[in-house]
């Protein structure tokens, strides 16, 4: 019974994590639709953002598939000394992304994939690749990817800032529908600061707790990150919060067709 639900559940591409990008595509022809809320909470003053995506995706091939994102963003912060809070809110553009699959992690030694991601917005496009490796092990599931993100100011044309971000997580399936995992993320920018090079600004680490939950129709994903103590501030605090918060969390929803 164990290896039929197996079976029926591993057609769609994979979600373990909230953070890391897996190696697996959707077949040739299948189709899902991903609600992604990324919740991030909590600077020195009161601060609640929210990003919402709405991902349309399909294979191509077996080892090729594409995507369509609508994206959006919420703000709620302090507004300067005073106890009132301020609310914006704003369409963010649309993004698109192609994943290619070279190696599994079940039959090969390795899993090895890559991803881009092609970003547009009214003040800047952006530009994010990813370099993809995960291991199935038993019940056990491991995965890294390699992160790097150019934004590119759309007056300008100029490059303005730069991140990088190498995550890491480890997951074991409680049974063919839950699994239960961790994630660490590091966060790094680097901005150009009066002329032609990058300065490195600073690097949150985060690490928590990921769950998933998948049937034959979706899967639900969430991951909850608290940052740790930096490795690299602006104005020397122990955590980075000019430009990260002190929580993420972020709940997915898959729907397979």
């Amino acid at each position: 019974m164990i290896g039929t639900l197996l079976t029926s559940l591993a057609w769609s591409d994979v979600h373990h994590f909230g953070y890391i990008t897996e190696t697996g595509t959707l077949p040739a022809g299948a189709t899902e639709v991903e609600i992604w809320n990324t919740a991030r909470i909590g600077k020195d003053a009161y601060y609640y953002g929210l990003d919402q995506r709405l991902e349309f995706e399909t294979g191509l091939t077996d080892h090729l598939q594409a995507s369509l994102y609508l994206n959006w963003m919420r703000t709620t912060e302090a507004a300067g000394t005073s106890d009132t809070l301020r609310s914006t809110s704003a369409f963010k553009g649309l993004s698109a992304e192609l994943k290619y699959k070279i190696s599994d992690p079940s039959a090969d030694a390795l899993g090895f994939g890559l991803y881009g991601e092609l970003g547009f917005n009214t003040d800047a496009t952006e530009l994010e690749g990813k370099a993809l490796l995960d291991k199935n092990v038993g019940s056990w599931i491991l995965a890294a990817n390699l992160i790097v993100e150019a934004e590119i100011e759309n007056r300008s044309l100029e490059t303005e800032e730069i991140e990088i971000s190498p995550v890491i997580g480890a997951a074991y399936e409680i049974s063919p529908r839950i699994s239960a995992g961790l994630e660490l993320r590091n966060h790094n920018e680097f901005e150009k600061e009066g002329g032609e090079s990058f300065e490195w600004m600073n690097s949150a680490v985060y690490l928590g707790p990921s769950l998933a939950y998948t049937t034959k129709a979706m899967t639900v994903t969430f991951t909850l990150l608290p940052q740790l103590p930096a490795l690299k501030t602006e104005d020397g605090t122990t955590f980075e919060l000019h430009d990260h918060e002190k929580v993420e969390a972020r709940l997915h929803l898959s729907l397979h067709f």
